[in-house]
């Protein structure tokens, strides 16, 4: 596998320092745009094949923690935290052609840290710090309640690919609800603390989960048992993203290195990128990670700076 470099988008250097530094990035499920969320309150919007900046879309509070598309893209979502008068935790609705904000809903006194929609319907979710998972429609803009399982603070979660699941890994164990009832189906626990990502398999079959002792571990939900798990090591940052058809997984260390992996067999595929030299002159590590739809390229958010492109040519 060779990758190849494509473009960079910048955004945050203004010649002498750094505006902000990305947080998260999303792609549009067609590929054509990539969105990336900032700590200086706001959202960037690129065209992936001229690498042009489309808009900036501005929120009221510093941190952007995460963004997501819709599944037609036309509509964004973004999750932020800020101070004001409190910690206030926000989603805003965007429209993605025009930049306009159709909507926000604020909890005070609560941080949002990441933001989910759902594959299928027009439904939110959204990760609150205060031990639950909130959810919202889109379409109505009305709030459908909580998930939670008040034993201890979910901090990732994804949809199942029907739309029918969802799934939150908490602090050592990944939690699965259904949507429509809001039951929970089950918990499996984890020997690590997640800290990374929760992710499905294309099918639904399979849950996958970032943990802080170097590992990706696997389920199997038919029997809800542990089935294999992928050693990244000590410089795992947490930081992961999977390939649509989970072929491929990319990894970001603390070592400052993005590495590649075969998902079926567990092993390297001793491709590495080692981070570029940002504005300032230094290298810094990638902390948000992103294959595009057809998993032809690869995206990441550098700390300190924009997001840079390769192309992946297996």
């Amino acid at each position: 596998m060779n990758i190849k470099d494509l473009a960079v988008f910048r955004g945050y250097w203004d010649g002498v320092s750094y505006l902000g530094s990305t947080v998260s990035i999303a792609y549009s499920s067609d590929g054509n745009i990539i969105a990336a969320s900032s700590n200086d309150g706001t959202i960037r919007l690129w065209e992936v094949s001229t690498a042009k900046e489309l808009m900036i879309l501005r929120c009221q509070h510093d941190f952007i923690n995460s963004v997501t598309f819709s599944s037609n893209n036309r509509i964004l979502v973004s999750g932020s935290s800020g101070r004001m008068g409190g910690y206030t935790g926000t989603i805003n609705f965007w429209d993605v052609e025009t930049g306009q904000e159709l909507y926000s809903h604020t909890h005070q006194g609560i941080q949002i840290s990441q933001v989910a929609f759902s594959p299928i319907r027009n439904v939110v979710a959204y990760v609150c710090n205060d031990l639950s998972i909130k959810l919202w429609d889109a379409d109505n803009s009305r709030d459908l309640g909580l998930f939670s399982d008040y034993s201890e603070e979910i901090v990732r979660i994804c949809f199942s690919p029907d739309g029918s699941i969802l799934a939150g890994g908490g602090e050592k164990s990944i939690i699965l609800w259904d949507l429509a009832s809001g039951q929970k189906l089950m918990k499996l626990h984890s020997p690590s603390q997640i800290t990374g990502f929760v992710s499905f398999s294309p099918d639904g079959k399979i849950v996958a989960s970032g943990n802080d002792d170097g590992t990706i571990r696997f389920w199997d939900l038919s029997d809800q048992k542990e089935i294999k798990s992928l050693i990244v090591g000590e410089h795992f940052s947490g930081f992961a993203a999977f390939s649509s058809d989970w072929k491929l997984l990319t990894s970001s260390g603390t070592d400052k290195v993005i590495r590649f992996w075969n998902v079926e067999n567990c092993q390297s595929l001793n491709t590495t990128i080692e981070d570029s030299i940002t504005e300032d002159g230094y290298k810094r590590p990638a902390i948000a990670l992103a294959f595009s739809p057809d998993n032809q390229k690869f995206a990441a958010g550098i700390t300190k700076d924009s997001i840079r492109l390769w192309q992946v040519e297996k």
